[in-house]
């Protein structure tokens, strides 16, 4: 299904995990390489990302503002993702 892959993309995945606030931010995070998946370092923004796999922010990155004030400003997320914001890290958990 197109719309499956789209959400499965890893720039769509930062975003409804809430470490951007818009998507065309979440893509410039991962061209950057602020994210890692599964602890390794991805800077293709259409990466398709599977259910299980971690989606965290770089060590390095931890201090940049746009993605703490990203964290602290997303009010909702969706059932399908899950998030701790103490590790700034996430999961697709299903689609």
């Amino acid at each position: 299904n197109f719309m499956l892959l789209l959400e499965r993309r890893l720039d769509n995945v930062v975003y409804r995990l809430g470490l951007a606030t818009t998507r065309r931010q979440a893509r410039q995070f991962v061209n950057h390489g602020h994210i890692l998946v599964d602890g390794k370092r991805v800077d293709i923004p259409s990466y398709r990302v599977t259910p299980g796999q971690v989606i965290s922010v770089r060590e390095k990155s931890l201090k940049v503002p746009a993605i703490l004030e990203a964290v602290e400003a997303t009010l909702g997320r969706p059932a399908f993702v899950s998030f701790d914001a103490e590790k700034l890290e996430g999961s697709l958990t299903r689609l």
